[in-house]
């Protein structure tokens, strides 16, 4: 099979929720073409789901630097780094988000959290 291929039968699988195919399919899909930014943004997703964010977070930075301007990849790397304790990280990045597309309500919300938690006396200021 084509990296195109192996890409969209790990799509498919994913929505059917059979993440080893998925996983199998999208490292295949990476190897044929490892500058496709939305295996490696599939991959870190799924590694999220598979509760694996360590090794999601290493998949989604690859995505991005490939295509920077993704949101959901930022959105994902994001909530590695929360999971993982990386918190500064995680506040960078969606302020990098925010940098991009002012108006993601999502990313708003994360970062409100993250940051009441970071400084609770903040939160009282309010």
């Amino acid at each position: 099979m084509s990296w195109h291929e192996l890409y969209n039968h790990g799509c498919s699988s994913y929505r059917h929720n059979n993440y080893i195919e998925a996983e199998q399919c999208f490292v295949e899909s990476i190897q044929l073409n490892p500058a496709h930014s939305l295996s490696w943004y599939n991959l870190g997703t799924l590694k999220l789901k598979m509760k694996q964010p360590q090794e999601a977070s290493k998949c989604l930075l690859v995505a991005k630097q490939y295509n920077p301007q993704h949101i959901n990849t930022r959105m994902n790397l994001a909530s590695a780094y929360c999971l993982i304790g990386k918190s500064k990280l995680a506040i960078k990045e969606l302020q990098l988000i925010l940098g991009i597309y002012p108006n993601c309500h999502q990313a708003k919300e994360l970062l409100i959290k993250l940051e009441s938690v970071k400084n609770p006396e903040k939160r009282h200021q309010d």
